[in-house]
């Protein structure tokens, strides 16, 4: 049973890294054929953004722009190097959020950079921060229900750039936590071990240990007396 799990999850590897190796190759002859043109016909910078375009019909705004320059200082890495990091990630996430088997989207989660326990859970179309994985840790036992969101970064639109500055926040889910679906989890958030987030929560202030949360924001609801298998 155990080795043709490990098989399967073998051959899917396999696939994932020949899936790498031609997006890669592709956002490598995207780079060398790249071709810019600014629109001049531009009159309202907010209204109607330049756009850059490709000779191959891609094209990105200003704003697409800004994102990945403040993206490539915080990392410090060559934009050459984030873009492939990008595109594997989210290669990645795409396979995660349909893989059938719950092991294969922790697998497939933990490739992406997100630290994860042991038997964890994690449900259908999960989106995990895109661009900072690395910042999410769950703990042991902890499920996460289909279609939540957990973010580990935040900054306004252009217009609103000066007013909410760019933050990157940690995200912790302890231990036993129970996330129910459609839950939104800002950045920052702390959930408690053995605690409960219900459905279509949005959790903007850490979760105490052992309690239930429910609302837009999210509220405490009740304390719960949960004993704890240590051995577990």
């Amino acid at each position: 049973m155990h080795i043709g799990f490990a098989d399967e999850l073998r051959k899917k590897r396999h696939l994932i890294s020949a899936m790498e190796i031609m997006i890669c190759g592709f956002i490598a002859s995207m780079a060398k054929s790249r071709k810019w043109s600014i629109n001049s016909d531009i009159k309202d910078e907010y209204n109607s953004p330049t756009f850059e375009t490709y000779n191959i019909g891609m094209a990105y705004n200003q704003r697409d722009k800004i994102s990945v320059s403040e993206v490539i200082s915080d990392r410090k890495e060559n934009k050459f190097i984030f873009l492939l990091k990008f595109a594997r990630n989210w290669f990645l996430e795409r396979m995660a959020a349909i893989a059938p088997v719950p092991t294969w989207r922790v697998a497939l989660h933990r490739w992406r950079g997100i630290k994860i326990g042991k038997n964890v859970y994690i449900g259908y179309d999960v989106t995990f921060d895109r661009i900072y994985p690395e910042l999410i840790t769950i703990e042991d036992y902890a499920e996460i229900g289909d279609k939540c969101i957990i973010s580990a970064h935040s900054r306004g639109s252009i217009l609103f750039r000066d007013i909410y500055k760019r933050e990157l926040k940690p995200v912790h889910i302890g231990r036993g936590s129970w996330i129910m679906p459609g839950v939104i989890i800002t950045p920052g958030v702390q959930v408690g071990e053995m605690s409960v987030v219900a459905t279509g929560s949005v959790v903007t202030k850490n979760v105490a240990t052992k309690t239930m949360v429910a609302g837009v924001p999210a509220k405490l609801m009740k304390n719960l007396d949960i004993p704890v298998k240590e051995n577990e």
